[in-house]
């Protein structure tokens, strides 16, 4: 009979574990405490102390999924009596069920689960899930394999968690749409999970191959644990610094692309390596860390931590979470002390946890007053006891009794919810539709949508066609109407319906009748909310609507291009050129014309301050004059991006210029477009630029292929260029952008090339997408959404995008079919006009 020697108790604990536990649960409260609460302009990643917390902040749960595997497999191999390794594989399957049970009821909102409804963030994973699943894998792991080969439970170990770090490019983009929620949260993060078993449980796995280390040193068979620390230090800076090359080389040498794109994105190995050198770091530092027997036991309470912080910081059930009064608001000194604050009391409450438990386990309910006077009295008398023991606590230098009881209450979860696409609805079905350039459409304050655009018909003619939906996308009335281009359509602040475009022949929208003497003809025409035709106002001569514009002061400015000669009431254009020109003007609210003016380039976007002077964006050439303002692009092959900012009464106030010297080979030259604009409510402009062309004039770069930029540049009322960011680069370029601003985000939608890098983030598209990519204010990507199209010839086109309150609607057309998030349309090879609203 087999003579099992017991551990003793004492030195069952490693101490060194217990204190790196208890470090990263304090950096987890603190990280969690500030990035939720600190106000979002505080998130600056170039700051460099903002950028090292980030990163510091990045090591708590990978520390964590690698300290749980460490520690399971060290507990399981340290005796080898088999019935304490059954015992112990029993209590891992319960505490791996248990931490399942917490991390799903943590997110039950009872308000929701009252009404008969399971949110979906319900089923989104995170960090307990995994922890829970990797526990009960490597229970299973062990049972069978350890107990027949223990090299065996070894290769195991390091093999499959190497493995799943290696695939994670393979994984990560597995489309899943057609998984029921509760399955596909597991496997990626598009659904709203924080974190997923892949491939975070590689890190648990690694940690039970340490677990294995730990096991043979302690006895002897290794070297000592303290030449296992600096081992251990030595492989992790090789691991964070070389594996990256490495990966290269063997890609270079047997052509495996896999190796590549782990490399071009090694956060895993190199977060791995850091994390070894944690480790050895705390272990070197044992005999100190032996003695900090508080600080150990804040280790030994991780997962009271972590439910206690979970309801106090976002709350779970009913409502009253800290981030429901206080998400994005503290400046930074409140967010430390707070911080601060936040740390000791969920340390002491975590520390006292068994004493609350034992106090409710004492009353005795046998009546109400009973059971009042025995909670007042023992609460009193819990007061003073602590009160007491607070002032030898804040001597010795602990500050936990810093407590905050009374924020124990829960809420759902507040976190930001993923963009979505909440309904989808096919318009219009043509045998063609516009081009983006020529279509428009904006929403009113109870969330429906105007459109107005054209298309071609079989009889090869432009029809006007207009239409409103209700914010569900449902279509409450529409015009189909006469051959002419609609093109432009605004909402007064009175809630009237303003559009622009252009006809020939005549018009007619319903009792209001023009006729144009020559063609095409510019128009202008007003509508009531219902659809009816308030007014039609045409000018003479030559020209087109393009874009028109309601201030809040009540007036219509509408911009266009026009021939030799345009009239329009008493306001008259002439021009000596034949060319067509770009003209603005701008008209009262019964549409009487108040001033015609030509203006040098064209328009891409107009909007308006709260003063009622008016911003305009887009693009000259050579020379750009208006009133005393004057412009020059830097080189001679050059287009330049250009905002004007002028009077209600059309007055120039003034003008800057964007663009840089450019080179023309081979057809292409730099060239800059002002694509989008937004005046803020702080009066600062938010203007999108698209490049396109070379970046540089230097000729040793002649061979460079041209590249094409999207650029967000805030700009205050004076035309001083505050912050300059960079949101897309790519080959191609992308014709058509939208760039808008809500309470929390901003959000870019266009066209997508196939290779691109979104704020340096890399996207290999196999064919074009249309898309939405929403930044926070510090322009940190936090979602995206694309199409998903994937067969050539299925022209997807995006017009616009619009908002109404935080919500955001998009338009665009496709032909034969299109496919987002759940969402597909299709028809039989005709073009369609669609309309989608996304959840925000």
């Amino acid at each position: 009979m087999r003579n099992y020697t017991t551990v003793k108790k004492t030195e069952a604990r490693v101490h060194h574990i217990d204190s790196l536990r208890a470090y990263a649960i304090l950096m987890m409260l603190q990280g969690h405490f500030i990035y939720s609460l600190l106000a979002p302009v505080y998130h600056q990643p170039e700051n460099p102390i903002f950028r090292f917390w980030m990163y510091c902040k990045g090591f708590t749960a990978p520390i964590f999924f690698t300290i749980t595997g460490l520690v399971l497999v060290y507990l399981l191999l340290k005796n080898p009596d088999p019935s304490y390794r059954v015992r112990r594989i029993k209590k891992a399957l319960r505490r791996g069920i248990y931490l399942l049970f917490w991390g799903y009821l943590l997110r039950i909102n009872l308000w929701g689960l009252f009404s008969g409804i399971l949110y979906p963030n319900f089923w989104c994973v995170d960090v307990l899930h995994c922890i829970g699943l990797a526990l009960i894998i490597l229970a299973f792991g062990f049972w069978i394999t350890a107990n027949r080969s223990f090299r065996a439970f070894q290769w195991l170990l390091i093999t499959f968690g190497v493995a799943i770090f290696l695939l994670e490019p393979i994984y990560t983009d597995l489309q899943l749409s057609n998984w029921p929620p509760a399955l596909r949260n597991y496997l990626n993060t598009d659904q709203g999970s924080v974190f997923t078993p892949f491939p975070w449980i590689g890190y648990t796995l690694l940690g039970g191959f340490l677990g294995t280390l730990y096991h043979q040193s302690n006895a002897g068979r290794l070297f000592g644990l303290p030449i296992l620390g600096l081992g251990l230090a030595i492989f992790g800076y090789l691991l964070a610094t070389f594996s990256s090359q490495v990966f290269m080389d063997i890609h270079y040498t047997f052509g495996i692309e896999l190796l590549k794109e782990v490399a071009y994105n090694n956060y895993l190995f190199i977060r791995f390596g850091h994390i070894l050198i944690f480790i050895a770091t705390f272990l070197l530092l044992e005999p100190f860390l032996a003695k900090l027997k508080t600080f150990n036991r804040i280790g030994q309470q991780t997962l009271n931590i972590y439910i206690i912080h979970f309801i106090v910081l976002y709350g779970s059930w009913f409502g009253w979470g800290l981030t429901r009064w206080f998400e994005g608001v503290l400046s930074p000194l409140p967010a430390i002390f707070g911080a601060l604050l936040f740390v000791l009391s969920i340390s002491y409450l975590s520390l006292r946890v068994h004493a609350i438990r034992g106090f409710f386990k004492e009353i005795h309910w046998r009546n109400s007053l009973q059971s009042a006077f025995a909670v007042g009295k023992s609460c009193w008398s819990i007061a003073l006891l602590h009160m007491r023991k607070a002032k030898a606590w804040f001597l010795e230098g602990r500050a936990y009794l810093l407590l905050l009881p009374v924020l124990l209450q829960g809420c759902s979860l507040v976190e930001p919810v993923s963009l979505r696409v909440q309904w989808l609805k096919g318009i219009k079905l043509t045998t063609r539709i516009s081009s983006n350039s020529y279509s428009d459409f904006v929403v009113d304050e109870q969330g429906n949508a105007y459109i107005a655009c054209f298309y071609t018909n079989i009889d090869r003619q432009d029809y006007i066609y207009l239409v409103k939906t209700s914010p569900d996308g449902t279509k409450l009335w529409e015009k189909d109407t006469n051959t002419g281009r609609a093109t432009g359509i605004t909402l007064a602040p009175t809630g009237e319906v303003w559009v622009t475009g252009h006809f020939q022949g005549q018009i007619v929208l319903d009792e209001h009748r023009a006729v144009a003497a020559s063609s095409p003809s510019p128009f202008l025409a007003k509508f009531h909310p219902s659809g009816k035709c308030l007014g039609l106002f045409t000018g003479k001569g030559v020209g087109t609507g393009y874009h028109c514009h309601a201030t809040n002061h009540g007036t219509v400015l509408l911009t266009g291009s026009s021939g030799k000669q345009l009239e329009w009431d008493q306001q008259e254009l002439n021009r000596t050129e034949k060319t067509e020109e770009t003209f603005i003007a701008t008209f009262d609210s019964l549409g009487n014309c108040q001033w015609l003016r030509s203006m040098p380039g064209h328009i891409n976007k107009v909007s308006s301050n709260a003063n009622g002077e008016l911003y305009l964006t887009g693009g000259f050439q050579s020379t750009f004059s208006y009133d005393s303002i004057s412009l020059q692009t830097t080189g001679d092959f050059d287009q330049d991006a250009y905002l004007l900012k002028i009077d209600p009464n059309g007055k120039g106030l003034w003008g800057r210029q964007y663009g840089q010297e450019g080179i023309t080979r081979n057809g292409y030259r730099t060239t800059e477009v002002g694509g989008d604009l937004n005046v803020l409510p702080s009066g600062e402009i938010l203007l999108a630029i698209r490049t396109e062309g070379f970046e540089m004039v230097n000729p040793k770069h002649l061979g460079h292929e041209p590249k094409s930029w999207i650029k967000a540049l805030l700009i205050d009322p004076n035309g001083k260029i505050n912050q300059s960011i960079t949101l897309l680069e790519s080959e191609l370029s992308a014709a058509i952008l939208t760039l808008r601003t809500t309470t929390n985000y901003h959000y870019l939608t266009t066209i997508f090339p196939r290779n691109c890098k979104i704020r340096n983030v890399k996207f290999d598209f196999e064919y074009p997408k249309i898309g939405v990519v929403r930044f926070d204010h510090q322009w940190n990507i936090r979602d995206t959404l694309f199409s998903q199209n994937e067969h050539a010839g299925q022209d997807v086109l995006l017009r616009v995008s619009n908002k109404y309150g935080d919500r955001l609607y998009c338009s665009g057309h496709f032909r034969n079919f299109f496919s987002i998030d759940h969402y597909e349309l299709s028809n039989a090879g005709n073009h369609e006009l669609f309309l989608m609203g996304l959840s925000n």
